[in-house]
């Protein structure tokens, strides 16, 4: 028997992906180092890429790593759903499971083994992550550069890595051809795979009162501007108020989660989770909450003057609640945008 998250909710899948030198290793490297509390089961197509300092590890054998923060490394091997799986038959289940696509794999082809995992009620996917080589994208060969393109088009984010090695002209260029084949996909600059990781996984949803977004911490120069906006309220919120701002939520944010009670079914907790142009609304937990228990939502939007003006205002105004937003160039800045109610 698979051994369920605490909360009874399926773990969360993230791919990421990117042709070979991408820095899929690099980020990953990140993730682990800066899991942020989150356990991870990372799965990798060979971990002895994954060159972290010693003092990080805790355990080691052929096919898995444990590191000191409750992160574990595995060997992915042919069959995805099988290795999944037997990872979750056999261990707790982990915050988050990261996959490492092979970089000349098409991540279209994951597909069916994820929609196995979710009708097995063993996984969710949350997300997809593509790295691209800022610096030596339009070295590489035409056919390449077709088929890396093809590949971005499917993903949720794009990680635009060795922008710092990159010519500004050549970044913007890029800018320009993955903006044209890829609509709405946000696109973010970063140096060494060093991404922040709520962009990766959304934000972490706090159990503590005084609810406030993370700090940014580790962080590109080159990164797209952003700020994180929270708001945490006692009592249910409107099905029908919340559901019109989440589906305008798309337009201004990378990532945004929830734990909402709606008036209309108030024993139900419901987790919304919404990465680039897709939304989700599941049940988390069990029935019967506590009357005490708190709605909760973060979002990371992107810097817009106007726009975030909107988002506050649309934020207090649905949840009704104390708010709070943060920018996540300075992190240390906090200014509070609404009271108790």
């Amino acid at each position: 028997m698979n051994k369920a998250a605490p909360n009874g909710a399926r773990v969360p899948i993230v791919l990421i992906g990117g042709f070979l030198g991408a820095g899929k290793t690099s980020l990953i490297n990140h993730l682990l180092v800066r899991a942020n509390g989150r356990k991870l089961a990372v799965f990798v197509n060979d971990f002895g890429a994954i060159n972290l300092d010693r003092d990080l590890i805790e355990t080691e054998d052929e096919s898995k790593i444990s590191f000191r923060n409750g992160c574990v490394c595995c060997t992915l091997n042919d069959d995805f759903v099988r290795t999944i799986t037997a990872f979750l038959q056999g261990n707790a289940a982990p915050d988050v499971i990261v996959v490492e696509i092979s970089g000349v794999a098409d991540p279209r082809q994951m597909g069916a083994s994820l929609v196995a995992l979710e009708n097995a009620g063993i996984g969710r996917f949350d997300a997809h992550v593509y790295m691209l080589d800022a610096a030596n994208f339009f070295d590489m060969g035409f056919e390449h550069r077709e088929m890396i393109i093809e590949h971005a088009a499917c993903a949720d984010i794009l990680v635009l890595n060795k922008s710092d090695l990159a010519e500004s002209r050549a970044v913007i260029r890029l800018r320009d051809l993955i903006s044209d084949a890829t609509e709405a996909i946000p696109a973010i600059e970063a140096d060494f795979g060093k991404v922040d990781e709520d962009l990766v996984f959304g934000p972490q949803i706090s159990r503590r009162d005084d609810f406030c977004p993370t700090d940014a911490g580790a962080r590109s120069d080159h990164a797209a501007a952003y700020t994180s906006f929270s708001v945490s309220t006692k009592g249910c919120i409107h099905r029908a108020a919340f559901e019109n701002f989440a589906a305008m939520l798309p337009r201004f944010c990378f990532r945004a989660k929830g734990l909402v009670r709606f008036i209309e079914d108030p024993t139900t907790l419901l987790l919304f989770n919404l990465v680039s142009t897709r939304a989700t609304l599941e049940k988390f937990g069990q029935k019967n909450v506590q009357p005490d228990n708190k709605c909760k939502f973060v979002m990371i939007a992107k810097e817009s003057g106007e726009d975030l003006a909107w988002l506050e205002s649309s934020l207090h105004s649905v949840f009704n609640g104390k708010t709070s937003r943060r920018d996540r160039s300075d992190a240390k800045t906090k200014t509070e945008l609404g009271h108790d109610r």
